[in-house]
C-alpha cells in the first residue's frame, strides 16, 4: 500500500512540479510574459498548449480540476510529507550515483578477497535438509525444544504429543538456504532456538549439507563485496562531509 501511494504521489506531484512553476510566478508577477500559447484557464490559471505534450485538452483540464478539488480538501497539507520524503529519496541517491562514479574502474574485488570471503562465509551457501516442528503454544514449544536439544527423534516428539490431542505437526524441506542464519553452525543435528513465526513457534534440526562449489557462488560473493566497498565509500565520505561541514549528529536513546 505504501508503494502504490508514493506511485500515484509521484504521478500526480511530478508533472505537477514542472507545470506548477510558471503559474505561481505568473500569479506573483502579473508582468511576467511568456511565449507559450495558452488554450484554457481554470480557476484563472493558465494551461498552455506546449504542456499538454500530446495529451487531449480535455484529459488535461480533468488534471488540474481534480487538483482544485483536493486543495480545497486540503490534500495538499496531506501529501506534503510523502514529496518531501521522496525529494530526499532521490537526492539522496544521485549523491550515492556520483560517489559510486568515482570508485575505481573495472574489478574492485581480487579473486583473493573472493576466496577469503567464501571460506568464512560457507554457511551462508549452503544448502539445508530440514526438519521442522510447529506449535502454537509458547510453552509447549519450550517443551518440545528441551527433547529436541536432547535429541529425541522429531517425529517421535509429534506422535506422543499427538496422542495427548495436542497440535503437534512435522515438516521436511531439502536443499534451500531459508534457515541458514538461524543456525550457530551448519552441522546434521544441529537444533535451532525456538522460531516465532506469527502465531506458531517453530524448532528446526538440519538433516542434510550440501555445499555449494566455490564456482558455482563466485560471482553472489564477488557481488556482494563490492556492495560493501560501495557502502564502505559512501560512509566514509559521509564522515568526511560531518567533519568538513560541523554536522552535529545527536543519537538519542530510548528511555527503557
Amino acid at each position: 500500500m505504501k508503494k502504490l501511494f508514493l506511485l500515484f504521489a509521484l504521478f500526480i506531484l511530478f508533472p505537477l512540479g514542472c507545470e506548477r512553476f510558471a503559474k505561481k510566478e505568473e500569479v506573483k508577477d502579473a508582468a511576467v510574459t511568456t511565449d507559450k500559447t495558452v488554450v484554457a484557464r481554470v480557476n484563472g490559471r493558465p494551461v498552455y498548449k506546449e504542456d499538454l505534450r500530446n495529451r487531449p485538452l480535455e484529459t488535461v483540464i480533468d488534471y488540474e480540476v481534480l487538483y482544485e478539488a483536493g486543495l480545497k480538501k486540503g490534500l495538499d497539507k496531506k501529501v506534503a510529507s510523502a514529496v518531501e520524503e521522496y525529494e530526499k529519496r532521490l537526492i539522496v541517491n544521485m549523491v550515492q550515483r556520483d560517489i559510486a562514479s568515482n570508485l575505481p574502474k573495472g574489478d574492485v574485488v581480487s579473486e583473493e578477497e573472493i576466496m577469503e570471503y567464501y571460506n568464512n562465509n560457507k554457511f551462508k551457501y549452503a544448502l539445508l535438509g530440514i526438519k521442522e516442528i510447529t506449535v502454537e503454544d509458547k510453552e509447549l514449544a519450550q517443551e518440545v525444544h528441551k527433547k529436541a536439544l536432547s535429541g529425541e527423534d522429531f517425529d517421535k516428539i509429534a506422535a506422543d504429543y499427538s496422542k495427548s490431542g495436542k497440535n503437534v505437526k512435522v515438516d521436511t524441506s531439502r536443499f534451500n538456504r531459508k534457515y541458514n542464519n538461524r543456525f550457530a553452525k551448519l552441522e546434521i543435528d544441529t537444533v535451532s532456538e525456538i522460531i516465532e513465526d506469527g502465531n506458531t513457534f517453530k524448532i528446526l534440526k538440519i538433516t542434510e549439507v550440501k555445499e555449494i562449489p566455490f564456482d558455482k557462488v563466485k560471482q553472489a560473493v564477488k557481488y556482494t563485496l563490492s556492495a560493501e566497498k560501495k557502502a564502505q565509500a559512501i560512509h566514509e565520505y559521509v564522515e568526511k562531509v560531518k567533519n568538513e561541514n560541523n554536522i552535529k549528529v545527536e543519537i538519542i536513546e530510548e528511555n527503557k
